[in-house]
């Protein structure tokens, strides 16, 4: 079984810090990285992508909008 993360539209605010700002991507099975500078929202990203995930409990495609 193929596993692909689809993510539309993903944003998330902490007060007046825009943390994530309408984020698209696709994630193909396999290894990634996700780079980016201090404060870019790495992390944000990884964390609402885990609590996703666990709260779904569906292995073969994720794709959601608007968190």
């Amino acid at each position: 079984m193929e596993m692909k993360i689809a993510v539309s539209n993903l944003s998330k605010r902490f007060g007046k810090k825009q943390a994530l700002d309408n984020i698209n991507l696709e994630i193909d099975s396999g290894m990634f990285g996700l780079l980016g500078r201090n404060g870019a929202g790495k992390t944000t990203f990884m964390r609402i992508l885990a609590t996703f995930i666990i709260k779904n409990r569906r292995f073969n495609t994720y794709v959601w909008s608007s968190y």
